[in-house]
């Protein structure tokens, strides 16, 4: 309610798990551990069409909603779950029956006059190859959406190029709009090392001002997609500010906020650049 008060838009990302969803992480909630195919189909449809109800209760109905978070090898496993080997047939056809239920249940809580876009995330934003094959079965299985989000963290996708050409041929091959829908860059040294393989494509400053240009060249690889096809830019988890005796992400160092809760100058990017704003269409 404040965000839709606040005249923002808003995404919604239904992750479908008691916990966060990842590529490595897609586990069925402990509720619904139990069910066979054919009843967890329709109790993602059921969930899915509550949620959106309960929000249209209370004058909130989201710009775009997301089902499924970074689903890689699929969601709700391990009924739900496919992978790039064995690529298989029995995979897909569960997946993509889960996947469309809970784009039957956004619609189902819809009214005629609403403007919701459904939007599908696949996280290896810098790998073309891994995005077509991901797509193209999506395609073939005839799910139905509106948005295409990739994740971009260099340190596990590689190179900004890389970034760009699949963002290109990404929004060429599939006619979609696409949003870079997760993001973060280190403004400090401390607590994200351990979880950074190829340090070498962090070719931006570990500083404040380094942070603000990773975002910058991120927001502009978006905003040069042919067509107009790139349409937004989502930082993940802001707000990771560091508290002592608690885990947090990144150490603090990957939030937009310092240690003090101070704006650093790469959200101010979000303001007066211009960074990533949705376009409303």
């Amino acid at each position: 309610q404040r965000v839709a008060a606040s005249g923002d838009g808003l995404l919604l990302d239904l992750h479908y798990s008691d916990t966060w969803a990842d590529p490595g992480h897609q586990s069925t909630p402990a509720a619904w551990a139990a069910l066979g195919l054919d009843s967890l189909e329709a109790v993602v449809e059921r969930h899915t069409a509550d949620v959106m109800a309960r929000l249209r209760q209370v004058g909130v109905v989201p710009e775009i909603v997301q089902v499924g978070n970074e689903v890689d090898e699929g969601m709700l496993w391990p009924l739900g779950r496919i992978s790039t080997a064995p690529d298989t047939v029995i995979g897909w056809d569960q997946f993509t029956r889960l996947l469309k239920a809970g784009i039957r249940g956004v619609r189902a809580g819809l009214l005629p006059g609403d403007s919701v876009r459904i939007l599908l995330h696949y996280s290896q934003g810098g790998s073309r190859g891994g995005t077509q094959w991901f797509f193209d079965h999506i395609e073939a299985y005839g799910v139905p959406y509106d948005l295409i989000g990739l994740s971009y963290y260099p340190w596990w996708h590689g190179t900004l190029a890389g970034l760009q050409a699949n963002l290109s041929a990404t929004a060429g091959r599939y006619g979609r709009d696409i949003m870079v829908v997760e993001t973060a860059y280190p403004w400090r040294i401390g607590g994200w090392e351990g979880m950074a393989p190829n340090r070498a494509a962090m070719t931006w400053a570990i500083s404040r001002q380094g942070q603000a240009k990773f975002l910058r060249d991120v927001a502009q690889a978006v905003a040069a997609i042919p067509g107009g096809r790139g349409v937004g830019v989502v930082w993940w988890y802001p707000e990771a500010i560091e508290v002592p005796g608690l885990f947090i992400w990144g150490g603090g160092s990957l939030a937009l906020y310092d240690a003090g809760g101070n704006l650093l100058p790469a959200a101010v990017e979000f303001v007066d650049g211009g960074a990533g704003r949705y376009q409303r269409r």
